[in-house]
């Protein structure tokens, strides 16, 4: 079964849509893209672009920036837009300046 498939049959049967308050399709955008924030440990930018990683998203550079100079971040994107970046590159570029650091993640 296809994803049109599914989604057709879901939309189609009343005792599921009973729990569906909205249903609507949005259309893509074109990503747009920034550079490593200046600041990002050298290590973890040879570790991107090992990667075939060599650009963020905007919203990835914009998180990672804010968090690296300290302040409180909230990150509300789509599945799968790398919103695990956006937290993670942060915490290791903590760990490498500061091997005794801690970081706890609460999911």
């Amino acid at each position: 079964m296809s994803l049109h498939q599914l989604l057709t049959d879901l939309r189609r049967d009343p005792e599921f849509m009973m729990n569906v308050m909205a249903w609507r399709t949005l259309p893509a955008r074109a990503a747009r893209y920034a550079a490593f924030p200046p600041n990002l440990h050298p290590y973890l930018q040879h570790a991107l672009q090992a990667r075939a990683i060599h650009q963020l998203y905007y919203h990835q550079a914009e998180a990672v920036t804010a968090a690296l100079a300290g302040e409180n971040v909230v990150v509300v994107t789509p599945t799968a837009s790398g919103k695990t970046l956006c937290y993670t590159l942060p915490v290791l570029d903590t760990l490498l300046r500061e091997p005794h650091a801690r970081a706890l993640y609460l999911f």
